[in-house]
């Protein structure tokens, strides 16, 4: 959406050829309110919810979810109770593209659910944050995603917030089908 892996994992490529799976995205909204973005999705993926939670909350592969990921690396130490990872994705708008550089706090609130939280001095976003939440839906897994990102960058007015809502629409759909597909890969 991804903020993480996530957030600007949700931010960055636009569809990539070869990733079709049966994930499908229920919900996706990507909203602006001056210069923060938030993105709700809720997305049904065939594969169950345990190799779901796996692959997730594998922090150093994280990479894998997206194209858009040039570099990621677990940072030590992290804060108590979390894990410290910086991300470094390539971001396109248009023709324009920059790489952006987040490091992000994960925590994992409860069984299937996950937090991550922007660290803004050692990134390129002013703030942001992101929420999983994983329910089994029988031998299928229902993904809850919420995430809030304040670039630290200057967007173009005109057709800058357009550009960033296609490109974070279309880097959901690509997580979320990568995200089924090594999950179905690895089994339960």
């Amino acid at each position: 959406m991804i903020v993480g892996r996530l957030c600007f994992a949700l931010a960055c490529l636009a569809a990539v050829p070869g990733l079709a799976a049966a994930a499908s995205i229920d919900r996706l909204d990507v909203e602006r309110d001056s210069d923060t973005y938030r993105v709700v999705m809720e997305a049904t993926l065939d594969a169950p919810a345990p190799a779901v939670w796996a692959v997730l909350t594998d922090l150093p592969h994280l990479g894998a979810l997206s194209p858009a990921f040039r570099e990621v690396e677990i940072l030590r130490p992290s804060p108590p109770g979390a894990e410290r990872v910086r991300t470094l994705a390539r971001f396109c708008v248009l023709f324009v593209c920059r790489d952006i550089r987040q490091v992000q706090d994960f925590r994992r609130l409860a069984p299937g659910e996950l937090h991550a939280l922007v660290d803004p001095a050692l990134s390129d976003l002013r703030a942001g944050e992101a929420d999983w939440r994983l329910e089994r839906r029988g031998a299928k897994t229902h993904l809850h995603f919420r995430s809030r990102i304040v670039p630290r960058f200057w967007v173009p007015p005109l057709i800058g917030p357009w550009a960033i809502r296609r490109g974070l629409s279309a880097e959901a759909k690509v997580v979320v089908a990568s995200l089924e597909r090594i999950a179905r890969e690895a089994g339960p």
